[in-house]
């Protein structure tokens, strides 16, 4: 995402900005929003403003919810193999809601290699199987971020906002103000990767070894990551990509939500798309469908993972 500063869908914008973008329910299972149904006329309806667009998007905890943007035909990223060459303002909008509302944000290391991610205002779990932390996460300026792979399952592009410009050192200490143990995490930067990644003592000596989490000897175990930052108070997780994380993810049964843009565009190419990885079968259920004013659609879509083995 090319954006200028972290949660500036909602923040930056005001409740006339948000509600300039037409947001309107189509279908709310299970909510007080509950709208009319697919074939009613909630395209009629009064738009949403910011604390409807996040009182759509709340959800209990514990809670793991990933979020991507594709086009219509399943693309996650442009020619530039960044997310930013795809989404729409609307998207960077409910982005911000869905930022805010995390604990923690989880990410695969060559997504946040692809798209630049930085430090944030909410704490950055990278996902690495080599043992690697991307360098844009250990220092450099403090300037905004525009916009190979080292995902579990391998993948990139799905992050859409790399951060807000906060900055840490190279032994891992937060620079220019940033408060590390803030309530919210703010700049924390964490690793998540096997016993065995050839980057791990590295990793250490970087992050230290409070912010290195191994779950698993020879390879990232993916169905202890909950359980893990559950245990530091974050119970709130936003999973950005890639697409290898996302399909690893789901094949442990760790994602509760899939929060997906669907982008009014085609972009064909041979970049990557929503999932990566071998094949994997797992049935959805609609929970929630929100439009734009510019046609795009926003789906909350929750795996039944008792429908199959």
């Amino acid at each position: 995402m090319n954006a200028s500063s972290e949660g500036a869908g909602v923040a930056g914008e005001g409740a006339g900005g948000v509600l300039a973008h037409g947001f309107r329910p189509l279908w709310s299972e299970g909510s007080a929003l509950d709208g009319p149904g697919l074939d009613g006329p909630g395209l009629d309806g009064p738009g949403l403003d910011g604390p409807g667009l996040a009182e759509w998007y709340a959800a209990p905890a514990p809670w793991l919810r990933a979020n991507l943007a594709v086009t219509l035909d399943g693309a996650v990223a442009g020619p530039d193999g960044r997310s930013g060459s795809i989404n729409n303002v609307a998207d960077h909008v409910v982005f911000g809601v869905l930022r805010d509302w995390c604990d923690a944000v989880v990410v695969g290391a060559g997504t946040a290699r692809a798209e630049g991610y930085r430090p944030a205002s909410r704490p950055v779990v990278v996902v690495s199987a080599r043992g690697e932390v991307p360098p844009t996460l250990l220092g450099g300026g403090v300037e905004r971020a525009q916009g190979s792979s080292d995902d579990v399952g391998g993948g990139t592009g799905g992050g859409r906002l790399p951060g807000d410009g906060l900055a840490v050192a190279q032994d891992g200490a937060p620079r220019d103000g940033c408060v590390e143990c803030d309530g919210r995490g703010e700049g924390l930067v964490l690793l998540v990767t096997s016993g065995s990644a050839p980057g791990l003592a590295a990793a250490r000596r970087t992050l230290g070894d409070d912010r290195v989490l191994v779950l698993g000897d020879e390879s990232v175990d993916l169905s202890l990551l909950r359980a893990a930052l559950a245990a530091r108070g974050w119970q709130r997780l936003l999973a950005e990509g890639g697409p290898g994380l996302l399909r690893s993810l789901l094949a442990v049964r760790a994602i509760d939500e899939l929060t997906l843009t669907v982008l009014p565009r085609l972009i064909a190419g041979e970049g990557p798309r929503l999932l990566g990885g071998d094949w994997l079968d797992v049935p959805l259920h609609l929970a929630g469908l929100l439009t734009a004013a510019d046609g795009t659609l926003f789906g909350r879509w929750q795996p039944e993972y008792a429908t199959y083995a």
